[in-house]
């Protein structure tokens, strides 16, 4: 009995010394409240030995970082032993740290009576780096990340948002990411820490918006067959928006005009028809398009456009149907005798399109091609055709050899033929 009683007074001496001669957290501004329970600990080196002067400081769990910094609690002494008193109960955060070395004890919980935690070993700081995103050209220096129950909070070091939580020891910590702006909520997120280690994370952080939605994915094709440029882009929930506005944009020197559609569209895509005309132009034609959404029920857009697309349609002239014409050997300067039947040969190609029709006609050609002496449809980029016809009277005639492609657009070349009269 004797025995018992002399291990037992053993254990708990050093706890009420530590306890009476500590100074108390709260007495010295560490972030906790007046009360009456204790708490004991020790601190090792990572080779085992007692951690002798290492500098104790505690906090609430979930208190937000505050400047100044938290000021040391306590020291532990030679054998590594430190006591607090005057601690309210609840949950807490310890950290030590001596000489570069350091440790995090988390979520220890302080009850009424005496508290004996568990010993901690100290190592080398680590720290985490990694990007805050924020949505279109929004500063992500508006970012402030606290990090829960300690005395560290950081702000992205650039406007795109890379930061690094450095000198941490080793341990998962509980993060509240938010910004000034008043679109964006709030974000509560854990950091884990290795001790010696230069972490990255693999994902960008991004702040929830509340914001009317930025448009995203849009992506442009030039159609050469159709002769018009395919949009497309990532659907926003319809619950959020009444639709899309989309914005097209040209060089200065183009005579397209600019346009807006004013009236939003419901769908996640469009077709914008930008060249039709026949001219020969050799010109590369360079176009923007941006897109923005519209909020529900209200007229105002995002306040950010999507990110550009940019495309560049190839020359106009690419497009045309090219043509060659044969003429028969008895008519090499284009002339026949009324009357005689004549056969002429016609033929095209296109680069791009595929020729859907191709066909001749005399004298005229109009939009139709209704007027034509012969008319066979196809289908390919190239090919030839012969049409014979005769004249019952002297003059000029002239033959139109045309052609119409997928994209509807007539192409055609003409050649005039003199018939004369026989010699008597």
């Amino acid at each position: 009995m004797k025995k018992t009683l002399i291990i037992l007074m053993t254990a708990i001496l050093p706890i009420f010394y530590y306890c009476k001669t500590s100074p108390s957290s709260a007495e010295n501004g560490g972030g906790t409240d007046q009360g009456n329970a204790m708490a004991t600990g020790s601190v090792y080196t990572q080779d085992g030995k007692p951690a002798a002067n290492a500098k104790i400081r505690i906090i609430r769990a979930d208190a937000m970082p505050q400047t100044p910094e938290i000021p040391e609690s306590t020291e532990t002494d030679i054998d590594g032993l430190y006591g607090l008193t005057g601690l309210a109960e609840g949950t807490y955060n310890i950290l030590i740290e001596k000489q570069g070395k350091m440790a995090y004890h988390d979520s220890v919980v302080i009850s009424s009576t005496i508290n004996i935690l568990s010993p901690d070993t100290i190592k080398d700081p680590g720290s985490l780096t990694g990007v805050v995103r924020m949505v279109g050209s929004d500063n992500s220096k508006t970012v402030l990340m606290f990090v829960i129950g300690t005395d560290r909070w950081i702000v992205p070091k650039d406007s795109i948002g890379n930061f690094t939580l450095s000198y941490m020891a080793e341990g998962t910590y509980n993060v509240r990411i938010l910004s000034t702006l008043d679109t964006y909520t709030p974000l509560d997120t854990k950091f884990r820490i290795r001790a010696g280690i230069n972490d990255t994370l693999r994902d960008t952080i991004r702040l929830g918006y509340t914001g009317i939605p930025l448009v995203t994915g849009l992506t442009a094709a030039y159609d050469t067959a159709a002769g018009n440029i395919r949009l497309a882009w990532d659907p926003v929930d319809t619950s959020l928006i009444d639709g899309y506005i989309l914005f097209r944009f040209t060089p200065n020197n183009l005579y397209v005009p600019e346009i807006k559609n004013e009236i939003p569209m419901k769908n996640n895509h469009a077709i914008d028809i930008i060249y039709m005309d026949q001219s020969y132009d050799s010109s590369e034609y360079t176009y923007t398009y941006k897109i923005k959404a519209q909020g529900k029920g209200t007229d105002k857009l995002s306040d950010y456009f999507s990110a550009p697309v940019t495309v560049t349609t190839i020359p106009p002239y690419v497009l045309y149907t090219n043509f060659k014409f044969y003429m028969p050997r008895y008519a090499p300067y284009g002339k026949i005798h009324v009357n005689d039947t004549m056969s002429l040969m016609g033929k095209f190609s296109n680069k791009c399109r595929t020729i859907t029709y191709a066909g001749w006609s005399l004298d005229s050609l109009n939009n139709s091609c209704s007027n034509y002496i012969r008319r066979k449809e196809v289908s390919a980029k190239s090919g030839a055709d012969t049409v014979k016809f005769t004249s019952a009277a002297a003059g000029y005639r002239r033959i139109f050899f045309w052609t119409k492609d997928q994209a509807g657009l007539v192409c055609f070349r003409s050649i005039s033929i003199a018939f004369t009269k026989p010699r008597e």
